[in-house]
């Protein structure tokens, strides 16, 4: 429902769910932790961004205690929870959590495997952001990025087409 562009009517109807769904299983069951995975990108969607980091960090943090860091669930809803921390909040705890997916993607797939690589990506960008990375060194990752998943997606996948709009950014930035 979230994608029909009816924020405030998916968050209801997710609330809905999760209070059904509460009231037969403990909290930490993995469909309510996926739930209030959803319901905080809803919050996101709506703009209410302290209210989905909050509900985002309490899944990450579930995921934590009860799969382990480096269990693709919870590096997955990490990676969630520092992007909307780059781009609405704290940047610092953002890359610390970009470093952290970054370390158990790589111990799992390599280097060379597409969810480091746009980990990686998202990293530098933040690193950017941060002033930590100088913009003409930023653009040398970024195309190092861009080359290694182009030999990997198709020119029209959505991590492709981010990338080379960040490339775009970062060379009018540049001058």
């Amino acid at each position: 429902m979230r994608q029909s562009g009816r924020a405030e009517d998916s968050e209801l109807e997710i609330r809905a769910v999760l209070s059904d769904r509460l009231s037969t299983v403990d909290s930490q069951d993995s469909v309510v932790l996926s739930e209030r995975h959803c319901l905080a990108h809803t919050l996101e969607e709506l703009e209410r961004h302290g209210e989905a980091q909050n509900e985002l960090g309490q899944v990450v943090s579930s995921y934590a205690q009860i799969l382990g860091q480096d269990n693709k669930q919870t590096r997955s809803a990490s990676f969630c929870l520092a992007r909307m921390l780059q781009v609405h909040g704290d940047k610092t705890e953002a890359l610390q959590l970009y470093e952290q997916v970054l370390s158990g993607e790589t111990a799992e797939f390599g280097a060379h495997h597409i969810e480091p690589l746009m980990t990686g990506f998202r990293r530098d960008q933040c690193r950017l952001d941060m002033g930590i990375l100088p913009p003409p060194e930023a653009t040398a990752a970024f195309e190092r990025t861009l080359s290694a998943l182009s030999a990997l997606l198709d020119d029209d996948h959505r991590w492709i087409v981010t990338i080379r709009e960040a490339l775009d950014a970062s060379r009018i930035a540049n001058g």
